[in-house]
């Protein structure tokens, strides 16, 4: 090996003779990556890399869309400075619940929107009263499922104070993004408390359409709602994606549910009763040749309207 150049090397790509003096080629520093997790709603739901421009980033301000920071969001002050009550309305117990939602019974809707609700809708709770027992019933109940606690009286209790104050506020103009927040998530959180309800499948349905109403409402009044920007329709193409290519239902066991639905037929005597029959019996039928298509025949039931 006398006479030959360690430092050189035969380029296979330009053929004999020609060499690469590998000793004097310095290595390109590799660029740092920042994982940052201060992007906006928007590009956290879509899953994509924020600019973290403001007022707006590139990525919304190239689709037209309306860009908001989480994190800003999480940190405006209330309107509203709060006092101190002589007594409190939230017991330990209510402690037990509250640290249950943050871990295990918080809900996953929006769809791909889980830190919404731990970010920003949790932080708007702690200023309003019905949404804390909306959130602190579906923990409740969400427990009774799962344990042998017997946490159905209070679930039930804090069920009530939620709807009661929701109530109360449907009533009131909407004004600020947080106040169409707190509204619609506290619908949200009756509606998934409605599931882990024994016979709550009927509660569930009108829960269902009362969403959308209510979200119609809010987007009508223009104040912001985060919350509100998903359309049902939107809601729908995003499962729809997440449902391609999932296997069919057995059908034996879906057509076995057909027949209970046609032996329920001489009991439905009320326009919308056959109505809700008819949908419930396509989406049965439909769902033994796809998910998908079951899942688009179940949207007339979303509706008021239909």
């Amino acid at each position: 090996m006398s006479g030959v150049d360690p430092t050189k090397i035969y380029h296979p790509v330009h053929g004999r003779g020609e060499c690469q003096n590998i000793a004097t080629t310095s290595r390109q520093p590799r660029k740092g990556y920042h994982k940052s997790r201060q992007g906006c709603h928007q590009c956290k739901r879509r899953k994509i890399k924020c600019q973290e421009t403001l007022p707006a980033c590139e990525n919304c301000i190239r689709l037209s869309l309306p860009c908001r920071y989480l994190s800003h969001i999480s940190n405006m002050s209330p309107q509203q400075s709060a006092t101190l009550r002589d007594t409190p309305i939230f017991s330990l117990a209510d402690m037990q619940l509250f640290h249950h939602y943050l871990i295990a019974a918080y809900p996953h809707f929006p769809i791909r929107n889980d830190n919404i609700w731990l970010v920003y809708i949790t932080p708007i709770a702690h200023q309003c009263d019905y949404l804390a027992h909306a959130l602190l019933a579906l923990s409740a109940s969400h427990l009774d499922k799962i344990t042998t606690g017997g946490f159905t009286t209070t679930a039930q209790s804090h069920r009530f104070s939620a709807i009661k104050g929701l109530n109360n506020a449907l009533h009131q103009p909407v004004t600020t993004a947080e106040q169409g927040d707190s509204i619609l998530a506290t619908c949200h959180a009756l509606l998934m408390q409605s599931w882990y309800m024994d016979d709550g499948l009927a509660t569930f349905l009108i829960l269902t359409r009362s969403c959308d109403s209510v979200t119609r409402r809010i987007q009508s009044q223009n104040a912001g709602s985060i919350l509100a920007e998903e359309s049902l329709n939107s809601r729908m193409e995003r499962v729809q994606m997440r449902l391609n290519g999932v296997p069919t239902f057995n059908t034996e066991f879906l057509y076995s549910a057909v027949s209970s639905l046609d032996a329920l037929r001489p009991y439905c005597h009320q326009t919308f009763e056959n109505k809700l029959l008819a949908s419930l019996h396509e989406s049965f039928i439909a769902l033994a040749h796809s998910p998908v298509q079951g899942m688009l025949n179940m949207k007339p039931l979303c509706y008021y309207d239909n």
